[in-house]
């Protein structure tokens, strides 16, 4: 599967995809979203609830690695 295969699937299809073939990488909280990171096949997606109240915000999919450097702790490097 493709960024753009996947971008054109509805919501009910992306969260099916996300779970049968997702791999989870991170997970980060900010102050009114956690967001959850998986990899799928070439590119990446994150799931982003609200916290709280665990409403599905948004999917965003993405296939550059310096979007993942929000979940590392970049500030604590050797």
């Amino acid at each position: 599967m493709t960024k753009k295969d996947f971008k054109e699937l509805d919501l009910k299809m992306k969260l099916l995809v996300i779970k049968s073939i997702g791999n989870f990488v991170a997970q980060l909280h900010k102050d009114k979203e956690s967001l959850l990171c998986y990899s799928i096949e070439k590119f990446f997606v994150e799931v982003i609830y609200e916290r709280g109240t665990n409403n599905l915000l948004r999917i965003v999919s993405f296939e550059e690695g310096r979007q993942l450097d929000k979940y590392s702790d970049l500030n604590n490097e050797v």
